[in-house]
């Protein structure tokens, strides 16, 4: 038998191979009812590392509520995981209005402004997060690389300077 066309809307990236099929997205997109069972089932994915399955739950969770502080967030990160850098930003500023003390927060900022190759952008969202937590190591290595480039050698070096004093010798 035909099955008739589906009415909700496809994720933006729906062509790739994990994105979520029809069948789910139809099983799941039920009522507002399911909403938790959305969010849980698209962390399941993020654990699972298929983090285009976890970017459409969380787009259609969005779409039932447009302000989801935990879904926005959510949806940002794993929109810079499936390198859909702008979505990603236009998301992530969204998200803080709500989290401006989240150094994930701007850590990921900061990551999708560098792989656009907007460096000046990313340093001022990794220096963000290091003001909020200034022991990110990860952080701190993409802060250097973003300082390099830019000229900003002294920065740079003391940022390695900070880096080295966070772990004992021979660790990084």
């Amino acid at each position: 038998p035909r099955f008739p066309k589906p009415v909700y809307h496809r994720p933006f990236w729906h062509h790739q191979k994990d994105a979520v099929d029809e069948a789910e997205w139809r099983r799941l997109s039920g009522s507002d009812d399911n909403l938790a069972v959305l969010m849980s089932r698209a962390q399941d994915f993020v654990e699972e590392r298929k983090y285009a399955k976890a970017a459409a739950l969380y787009q259609l969770v969005l779409e039932k509520k447009p302000e989801h502080p935990v879904a926005l967030f959510e949806f940002g990160k794993n929109l810079t995981r499936i390198h859909q850098y702008e979505k990603a930003i236009e998301i992530l500023k969204k998200v803080s209005r709500y989290r401006p003390d989240s150094s994930e927060l701007w850590a990921h900022l900061g990551l999708a402004n560098q792989e656009l190759g907007d460096l000046p952008e990313a340093a001022r969202y990794y220096r963000k997060a290091l003001d909020i937590n200034p022991d990110l190591g990860d952080v701190t290595m993409s802060y250097v690389h973003v300082l390099e480039p830019q000229g900003r050698y002294r920065e740079a070096l003391k940022q390695l300077e900070h880096l080295a004093s966070l772990y004992p010798a021979g660790q990084i």
